[in-house]
This record gives C-alpha cells, structure tokens and sequence, in this order.
C-alpha cells in the first residue's frame, strides 16, 4: 500500500525536510484522523528515484517482507521520488483528529446509566438503611394501637388469723384508655411513617446524584484520556520531526529542547488522565455500593449542545417535585398529631378491677370489684403541651426554612450551570473554531517556510488546551445540570 505526501516547493531543501517529518510520523498505530493507508513495514535504506520525476512528490514504500513490529521499524520506510498523484497531503500527518465529545464512547458493549441506577437502588446500603427505618415506623404505629394488657393478680390476706389460712383472692384488671389517644398515637406514628418515607426517597435521590455525578465525570476523563493521547502521539511525532530538522541544520538545539519539554508535559498529562479515569471508575463502582461490581467500559454519549435552564421554570418545579417540602410537612403534621395527643393526656385513664376470693375461717366466698382513676391536680401534662407547641412552631417554620434552602441551593447550581454553559459555547463556538482555523494557517505557512516550526506548536498547543478546556466546562455544566435534575438534595447532610 503507498502513501503519497505532496509538499510545496520544488527544492531540495523541502525535500529533504518532508522526507524527515515523514519519517519521524510513520508508525504501525494510526492515530485518530489520519487515514487508514498507514505506513507499515521497515528498511534502512533511502532510495532516490531515477528519471525526470519532479523532487514535490514523494510516496512511502512499505517493504512487504517484514511485518511492522513497533514505531521505531515504521520509521525505517523506502521513500522515493514519484510523478503519480498524491492522495493525501503533509498536513494530514500534522493535523490533530477532528474530536467529537463521544468519539471516546464504546456503544457496543458496557454499562449504561439506567443499568447502573438499578444496581444502586437494589445494592446501596444508605437505601436499606432507610427502608429498615421505614418498616420500624411501620412497627411503631401498630405498637401505638395497641391497647394494655389485662393484669391478673392473687392475693391473700390475714395469713394466721384465727388460725385460719386467711382471706384469698384472684381478680383481673384493665386499664382502660380515654380520649382516643390510642388512636391520636396511631396518627402520630403514621406521620412518622411519611417522615421516614420522605427520607427514603431523598436518600434514593442522594445516591443517584452522587452516581451521575460520577458517571458524568467518568465520561469526561473517558474523552479526556483519549485527547491526552492524542496530543501525546503528536507531541511525540513533532520530536522525531524536529530532531531531524536539527539533524540537516533547518532547526536549532533550543527548539529541540523546547519541543521535548513538551512532550513530557503530554506526557504528565497522558498519564494523569489514565489516573484520573481509573479513580473515576472506582468511586463510580463505589457510587452503586456494590462492592463487587467491575466496570471496564462504560456505554453513554457527552452533549454535543447544552440546554437551558430558566431560572423561573425551575423554581416552580423544585417546589412541587422536591422530597425535602413533604419532608418538612410531615414533621409539622407529626408535631400537631402529638399536641393533640399531649393535650388528650389530661384525661386521665380508668383502671377496672373484678375477681372473687375465699374466706377460710368462713368458708365463704365473695367478690372483689374496684376501680381507680388518677386525679390531674398537680401534673396536667403542661410541660409536654408546652414542648408540643412549640415543635409544631418550629416545624411550621422549618417547611419555610426548607423552601428558602432549596432555592439557595437552586440559584448555586444554576449558577455554576449558566456560567460553565456560556464558557463551554463560547468555546465551542468561537474560540476553537478560531484556533483550529489558526492551526491550519499555521501549517499551510510553515510548509511554505513562511513561519518557524516553534510557531506551528504553540498553534497547536493553543488549539488542544482549547479542546480540553471545554472538557473541562463540559464536566462543570454536566455536574450541575445532575445537581438540578436530581432535586438539589443536599450531599452534605
């Protein structure tokens, strides 16, 4: 298979410097946008073309008897002269991939963010924890409707009396609850019961924000180790051009040593994002509370276009769709249920008693029949009245204070959104069609000696750290948009 490179200038000199980049950008692994014919095969020799083919055209010839084994074999290739059309041009080799936000997604295989969220609300312990609390409150509200248990009790009296074996007797009593309050109690527990369902679903909410949140920024490092890579092979293909540019005296040492400090810097960034991606990848397995689940390839797509979000319309939506509000009432109709049954305490309950005994200096037999009833002079229960009332005052207060927390935290995630939006279209709209389109003047300028090759990196390097800011944006705007999405519930709580 042969490759054809066309350069700009008739002499020598060109020649010579694109037989270099050439050589130094060949390599077994064809980086992303650079077509399919890719150099493969090895020799060590240079072989110049006889006749009259114009010096503007060269082709690489792979020797077929050796299989490409790494870069340094690819590098070796037969360049010769040819008059036959060039089918790609020099720029091709220089010009970075053109990067999509999904290109980094495998959509054959993997897990999904659906497959994920059911993991998580089957496996999570904070859910179990609160489904436990849930079917405790469910136990407390039968335990409140249950009445008291009859109290069987025997008794003797004057034991030796007379020389009698004295007065026996076996009775039962109950006490009897007045006021409803069993019921009163009932709806209490019920409240609590709302309370600690409220609960569960705010924690469903925290553990699928704290998943997408990981996802998300699991995605982004995905795309992110894929451009770091991408930026690493070029950065590495420029060193490789550019020693053989000092090699025939087109370029100096410093821009040798230049252009290698930039490749380590690639590389320290190459080598951060795989490090940061396979964090990203635990703590996403972490967010599902699995402990087992191995994740390898995740299946979901980055936005190309990021929507709005109107502040008004999300307001009125938080406040109608948010667990934290019936939270909050549940607490206050908790607090009125136990006023009342506070002020249903005054009423005293009434204990009955009946039984029959036996006299033994008699032997007669007779009945035994009482009740008692506590009188409420002293202790009316004004102390637990007075701590109900007041639960239910700050209760009330608390669904205001919980509206108010919810739009403060509404207008930060809002906010954080807005701003990381307007940067990601601005530069995904401006700048980096700005610095590509530089990029490329850049390249036409150096092929026709018209600009210094540092120059052509540091457009390059412009046009890269733009990709990765929006990235960077990306990851901001994905974040808050989960945080919306999700309710706002609050992480640090």
């Amino acid at each position: 298979m042969r490759l054809q490179r066309l350069l700009t200038s008739e002499t020598p000199r060109t020649c010579l410097l694109g037989a270099a980049l050439l050589l130094s950008l060949g390599g077994c692994r064809t980086p992303a946008g650079v077509s399919k014919q890719s150099v493969q095969g090895k020799s060590s020799q240079y072989v110049p073309t006889e006749g009259t083919a114009p010096l503007d055209r060269i082709e690489v010839v792979p020797d077929s008897s050796n299989a490409c084994g790494n870069q340094a074999d690819a590098a070796c290739s037969v360049i010769q002269c040819t008059d036959q059309e060039p089918v790609d041009s020099l720029a091709d080799y220089l010009r970075p991939a053109s990067m999509s936000p999904n290109d980094a997604t495998d959509v054959s295989r993997g897990m999904t963010l659906a497959d994920l969220e059911a993991i998580a609300l089957q496996a999570h312990p904070a859910i179990q924890r609160q489904s436990a609390l849930v079917d405790a409150a469910r136990g407390k509200r039968v335990q409140a409707g249950l009445p008291f248990n009859p109290v069987l009790q025997f008794q003797s009296d004057e034991i030796g009396n007379d020389r009698s074996s004295g007065l026996h007797s076996l009775s039962i009593s109950q006490q009897f609850v007045t006021a409803n309050k069993l019921g009163i109690a009932q709806r209490v527990e019920c409240h609590e019961i709302q309370k600690q369902q409220a609960q569960l679903r705010i924690e469903e909410l925290k553990v699928l924000l704290a998943l997408r949140r990981a996802f998300n920024q699991c995605l982004v490092a995905q795309q992110r180790r894929s451009l770091t890579d991408q930026i690493l092979v070029v950065a590495e293909k420029s060193v490789a051009a550019v020693e053989k540019l000092v090699e025939v005296g087109e370029a100096s040492r410093l821009a040798l040593l230049q252009v290698k400090v930039q490749v380590e810097q690639a590389r320290i960034e190459s080598n951060n994002a795989e490090t940061n991606y396979q964090a990203t990848l635990r703590i996403l397995a972490a967010a599902t509370g699995d402990r087992n689940l191995v994740i390898e390839t995740l299946v979901g797509t980055l936005p190309i276009a990021l929507d709005d979000r109107p502040w008004e319309v999300l307001t009125d939506k938080l406040l109608s769709t948010s667990p934290e509000i019936p939270l909050a009432g549940s607490e206050l109709q908790r607090a009125r249920s136990a006023l009342e049954l506070a002020c249903a305490q005054v009423i005293p309950d009434v204990t009955g008693r009946a039984g029959v005994g036996f006299d033994a200096a008699t032997d007669n037999t007779f009945a035994v029949v009482g009740v008692s009833v506590p009188l409420p002079i002293r202790n009316r229960n004004q102390g637990e009245i007075h701590a109900a009332r007041a639960r239910v005052a700050a209760a009330a207060s608390d669904i205001e204070r919980t509206e108010l927390s919810l739009e403060t935290r509404l207008a930060g995630a809002v906010g954080r959104y807005q701003v990381a939006r307007e940067k990601h279209d601005r530069l995904n709209e401006a700048v980096l069609p700005n610095a590509e389109e530089a990029y490329e003047l850049a390249l036409q300028a150096y092929r026709v000696g018209e600009v210094a090759y540092l120059q052509l990196l540091t457009a390059q390097q412009a046009m890269f750290s733009t990709r990765l800011s929006r990235l960077d944006a990306l990851r901001e705007a994905m974040i808050a948009g989960a945080e919306i999405d999700t309710a706002l519930v609050d992480l640090s709580r």
